[in-house]
């Protein structure tokens, strides 16, 4: 028997999420191997979207968006953010991972380094190559 899936705005306590760190240099400090504090902030007026890990894996989720397979992954524990009076984890079904998508909210822009502190003691896969600038792709080859 499988679990019913979660509805959309069901708040979630316990377990642990992936936030996918794009391989561009405005997200992904390459000198210093670290994620840079724009990784973590909210999309838009929205929360900051992560993926429960419990409900999804990592090759599963390259599997279905070959397109950030280059991205690298950092992990969190739903108990610790929640520490953090105000913020608060929302199933956000999504057409791509389902109920394994979520939105971390509560983050202002006073919590993105506390987000990026946490994110950096637990970096599962770091990024690939980075991508480059596209204005860098639109230069005419130097001749």
């Amino acid at each position: 028997m499988t679990k019913p899936r979660d509805a959309v705005g069901e708040s979630i306590a316990s377990g642990s999420l992936f936030r996918l760190i794009p391989n561009w240099s405005s997200h992904w400090d390459y000198d210093r191997g670290l994620p840079e504090p724009r990784s973590f902030r909210k999309d838009g007026d929205i929360g900051v979207s992560m993926l429960v890990k419990e409900r999804i894996t990592i090759p599963r989720m390259f599997e279905i968006q070959p397109a950030i397979r280059e991205f690298g992954v950092c992990e969190f524990s739903i108990e610790e953010l929640l520490v953090e009076d105000g913020v608060w984890v929302k199933v956000d079904d999504d057409e791509d991972f389902g109920d394994a998508h979520v939105l971390v909210m509560g983050i202002t822009k006073r919590r993105v380094d506390w987000l990026r502190e946490l994110a950096i003691k637990r970096i599962v896969k770091r990024p690939g190559p980075a991508k480059p600038a596209l204005r860098e792709q639109d230069r005419p080859e130097q001749r």
